[in-house]
């Protein structure tokens, strides 16, 4: 058996879903979709795929679900994680190829880091205000929210905004 003169196409998704319905999940799904090359063709695969989530984009990150299945080839393998908090969550995906008394990688793939809100609901990223040229910056998953700050700091701001930028036509500030 020469398992190095095989190559693999492992496909590995990550998104969300169930949104629509107030259900949200990050969903990591696995196949292996072909084997192609000289030599004896493993006998199943085997996919591990675990959602992580953590406070930061480059933080820790801890498990929050994991499975591993033994498939044929084309055969899929999908988990599913319900999304109740602000996190990051990542998938980390890989695909083993197994032979008799032996096994080799066919894949390993790790998703970007997503920041969802508790509907799951993505944080925009790369934003960058027309007019004052500030880019939204991405907070932490565990930031703690402020409660409204009494007086007239609010109205103070949006003077002090219209005094430097001028008078805004492109964002709400209601």
């Amino acid at each position: 058996m020469n398992s190095s003169a095989l190559v693999y196409r492992v496909d590995f998704l990550y998104f969300v879903a169930d949104i629509v319905i107030n259900k949200p999940k990050f969903v990591s799904a696995g196949t292996v979709t072909s084997v192609s090359g000289r030599g004896t063709k493993p006998k199943d695969y085997t996919i591990t795929l675990k959602n992580t989530i953590g406070n930061t984009r480059y933080g820790a990150y801890t498990n929050d679900k994991q499975t591993t299945k033994t498939v044929k080839l084309k055969e899929s393998v999908v988990l599913e994680s319900p999304i109740s908090q602000t996190k990051f969550w990542k998938g980390v995906s890989s695909a083993q190829a197994n032979f008799v008394g032996s096994s080799y990688s066919a894949g390993t793939k790790t998703s970007d880091p997503m920041l969802l809100n508790k509907k799951g609901v993505k944080y925009p990223t790369g934003y960058k205000d027309p007019q004052s040229g500030i880019t939204l910056w991405e907070p932490p998953a565990n930031l703690t929210a402020n409660p409204r700050t009494p007086g007239d700091y609010r109205e103070k701001f949006i003077e002090y905004y219209e005094k430097k930028l001028g008078k805004t036509n492109k964002i709400q500030m209601d």
